[in-house]
């Protein structure tokens, strides 16, 4: 009898400490599927300051352009606002609007952020897809509106 209190009282042991090891693990990780979902729900995400990190895709396909060192900031804001900085100079602060797109090979809806960092006649709008995040990382693509060189940003957020 005796031995088999023991045996429980280590099991329960065990148990406990597994589940404090579990409950103490960093829960905060975001990854979610952004693409498609209604607007409201990606901006909700995307509230906040993002730094670049580095951009992939491009012409090659699979060139990884490293931007870690161009101290470069996405800052998207309540009421759809977006900002870039580069180099600790604000280039542009400015609203975005959302566009909707079809996609010609499956049922999904495309929603396109569009913005003009300069509001010149004749200056092209810029656009992103905000595809997801991923381990806390917000992937935006450059989508093929005007654009046939597709290529993804990586952003962590700033705190």
């Amino acid at each position: 009898m005796k031995k088999q209190i023991e045996i429980l009282f280590v099991l329960s042991l065990t148990l406990l400490i597994f589940c404090y090891a579990k409950c103490n693990k960093d829960s905060s990780s975001v990854n979610t599927t952004l693409f498609g979902k209604d607007t409201t729900t990606v901006n909700s995400y995307i509230i906040g300051k993002w730094k670049v990190h580095y951009q992939f895709g491009g012409i090659c396909g699979s060139c990884k352009n490293d931007r870690e060192n161009l101290n470069e900031f996405y800052e998207f804001k309540p009421n759809n606002g977006i900002a870039y900085t580069f180099q600790n100079v604000l280039q542009f602060d400015t609203k975005y609007t959302w566009l909707f797109y079809q996609s010609y090979t499956t049922d999904y809806m495309h929603h396109i952020l569009e913005y003009y960092e300069n509001p010149a006649p004749f200056v092209p709008a810029s656009h992103f897809e905000v595809v997801k995040i991923k381990n806390d990382t917000l992937i935006l693509a450059q989508p093929f509106i005007d654009n046939p060189d597709y290529s993804e940003f990586f952003l962590t957020r700033v705190k």
